[in-house]
């Protein structure tokens, strides 16, 4: 019964998005085989493992992020992957790695970077595995931050005299803060969400039959530092 596959890897990072055609070597010594990923452009955040899955004669490599935080930057890794003690005969490599949501995917997906067959003409004893990753060669790209202010925050109808009115909000990017309208003394009215914002458009009802007094008022987007105002009057 064949016992776990002998590996000695080392890997490092780039940007996911642009999924160009990373090289991919085999180097064939004995009974020890040398995959090696260059160029592989991911989050300078990124601190990939590797996962072994061997059926039959088709060795399985799995590049997986271990870390879901992300960084502004993009770096360029190299992930070695040893093979060693391996018998006598004819092989198929199957190379992937895991994306995180944090890549800007919808979720956390698999991608296959490619698929190789090799030989080894000199068998050996199967060994275990251990695992290493190399230190950025060097920042390959820098996302500067996105600053969704200021949005399109508009009231409608303005002037509001029906019962109810709405805020149209429109953002460039997600953000974390609350929305709520406010008197000219600064004084809550209403808190209409408090919490995460999604980019893109959304709009949020309010009561204005509860409002003290008709006049004007001003709705508030806080985000961090950040505020956006927009003023509508209320005449009912």
């Amino acid at each position: 019964m064949r016992s776990p596959l002998a590996l000695v890897l080392v890997a490092w990072t780039v940007p996911a998005f642009a999924q160009v055609p990373e090289p991919v070597t085999i180097d064939i010594r004995g009974d020890s085989v040398l995959i090696r990923n260059t160029a592989v452009n991911e989050n300078c955040a990124a601190r990939f493992a590797v996962d072994i899955v061997w059926k039959d004669a088709t060795v399985t490599i799995t590049e997986r992020d271990t870390v879901r935080e992300k960084m502004r930057c993009i770096c360029s890794f190299d992930i070695d992957v040893v093979l060693t003690g391996i018998p006598a005969g004819i092989y198929t490599a199957v190379l992937e790695r895991e994306y995180l949501v944090k890549y800007g995917y919808p979720s956390d997906m698999t991608r296959r970077i490619g698929t190789f067959t090799f030989e080894v003409k000199a068998g050996g004893a199967w060994a275990a595995f251990s695992s290493r990753q190399s230190d950025c060669h060097g920042v390959a790209s820098v996302e500067l931050p996105m600053n969704p202010f200021p949005p399109r925050l508009s009231v409608i109808p303005n002037p509001l005299a029906a019962p109810r009115g709405m805020i149209r909000l429109e953002l460039a990017d997600a953000v974390e803060g609350e929305l709520s309208i406010v008197d000219l003394l600064g004084r809550s009215i209403v808190v209409l969400k408090s919490g995460a914002f999604i980019a893109g458009s959304q709009d949020f009802e309010f009561d204005a039959s509860v409002f003290p007094v008709n006049g004007l008022y001003i709705a508030v987007l806080r985000a961090g530092e950040h505020a956006a105002t927009v003023p509508f009057i209320v005449h009912r």
